[in-house]
């Protein structure tokens, strides 16, 4: 039986004629649905999950889409709060693959595996009797898959910054062009803090589209309480408690509680419901902090915003030991950028290598090493079980391991580094 990965090959395209022409061969399934779109570079998981948590609060029907997963595939369509179940998804694959049939002669290609995503996650939501969708963009926005959404109930931007240049411009100006795009004539735009350029790159696409323009500020938020295991913050008048790390996170909590307060009735939210589903929310692989004794963090800094942002919170909550990190990254990263942004961090770095299409060869990463973190123990490894092995061998209670870089070796990582039988 076929599957949608039979079409991987064809990899991705950034235009939505053909995702536009598939919704119209099911019928649009997508128009019965309240949706909330989320775009950036960093943060767009995390915010949907603040979102998601506090609307499960109050027990409406939800429908989440985000890419990639860090688990199970499935994990990438949510229904109140689960991954859907494997039935389910099989009966939205046949529908849609069968309408990616049926139009593919009428258009220049098939619909790639992404497009496809795209509409099964409609499917679902219809079948499974979601109410609300909250989807993130999968590259972008303007061409992306998910931008077919004609009407969205809010547009959603967590950080912009650099990422994925060849596809996007090697500006921030240009990165936040292309997300903007999903900006839609008079639907409300929320922000979290941006760079000047970012920030009027999306004020004045807002203004052109007469879409109501929300923007947070630092200023917006006071943090009352800090540390790896929960943090506090007010704002709006009001305090909340997040379990996730950093200043970053705080500011994705905040956005979070923005757009929660503003959207129209039925879905704007009390501060105490918001409050519980702050409370509740978690999100692998963000500074996430596995064990004690020693410290092991889970971090997909994969970029050089990223980067900071993991180098930020270990200067402010590493402890007296050393600091030993597992490092993997794509080759098509500014893996220059990730380098620098931990220069000075880390005692000894092992570079594992991986059989994957994507990865800079551990050798490679290894002379970009030594030229960026000249001060920094940079071992080649053959493979993830290896680099583990090790560093949990040299590892003191006192010290932190951190698995930082491409999302794809987390979890691998997370079950060899603390023992357990299935992920």
């Amino acid at each position: 039986m076929l599957s949608i990965n039979s079409y991987l090959d064809l990899g991705s395209h950034y235009e939505l004629d053909i995702v536009q022409a598939l919704l119209a061969e099911l019928d649009h399934p997508e128009r019965d649905l309240d949706i909330i779109h989320v775009a950036g570079t960093n943060g767009k998981g995390s915010t949907v999950s603040y979102l998601a948590h506090s609307f499960l609060q109050q027990k409406i029907k939800l429908m989440t889409f985000t890419s990639p997963q860090l688990r199970r595939y499935l994990d990438r369509f949510s229904f109140n709060g689960q991954a859907v179940e494997q039935k389910d998804f099989d009966q939205a694959e046949a529908i849609v693959l069968q309408a990616a049939d049926r139009i593919a002669d009428k258009h220049s290609r098939h619909a790639t595996v992404f497009e496809m995503e795209v509409a099964i996650s409609f499917i679902l939501a219809k079948n499974l009797g979601a109410r609300l969708f909250i989807m993130e963009t999968g590259l972008g926005g303007r061409l992306d898959a998910t931008n077919a959404v004609e009407r969205p109930l809010a547009t959603v931007f967590s950080s912009i910054s650099l990422d994925h240049k060849a596809e996007l411009g090697d500006t921030i100006t240009a990165v936040a062009q292309e997300k903007a795009g999903i900006i839609k004539p008079g639907v409300p735009v929320f922000s979290t803090v941006q760079t000047a350029e970012a920030e009027k790159v999306l004020r004045d696409r807002a203004r052109v589209q007469q879409a109501p323009f929300r923007i947070l500020s630092e200023a917006d938020i006071e943090i009352l309480k800090d540390s790896p295991e929960s943090q506090c913050f007010l704002y709006d008048g009001h305090s909340y408690g997040i379990h996730l790390a950093g200043k970053h996170q705080i500011q994705n909590a905040a956005l979070a509680v923005m757009v929660l307060r503003n959207l129209p009735e039925p879905y704007r939210l009390s501060p105490a419901t918001i409050r519980a589903g702050l409370e509740l929310t978690d999100w692998k692989g963000s500074f996430e902090l596995i064990a004690r004794k020693p410290d092991i963090i889970l971090d997909g800094a994969h970029n050089p915003a990223a980067a900071v942002a993991l180098s930020e919170n270990l200067r402010q909550y590493r402890g007296e030991g050393k600091c030993l990190g597992i490092l993997h990254i794509f080759k098509d990263k500014d893996v220059a950028g990730v380098l620098q942004a931990v220069a000075d961090i880390f005692d000894k770095i092992w570079l594992p290598q991986m059989d994957k299409p994507r990865s800079l060869p551990a050798e490679q990463l290894q002379k970009l090493c030594q030229a960026y973190l000249p001060d920094t123990e940079c071992v080649v490894m053959p493979s993830l079980e290896a680099a583990t092995a090790a560093a949990k061998t040299e590892a003191a209670a006192e010290d932190m391991i951190v698995v930082f870089g491409s999302l794809s070796h987390l979890e691998a990582a997370r079950k060899a580094l603390i023992e357990i039988d299935e992920v």
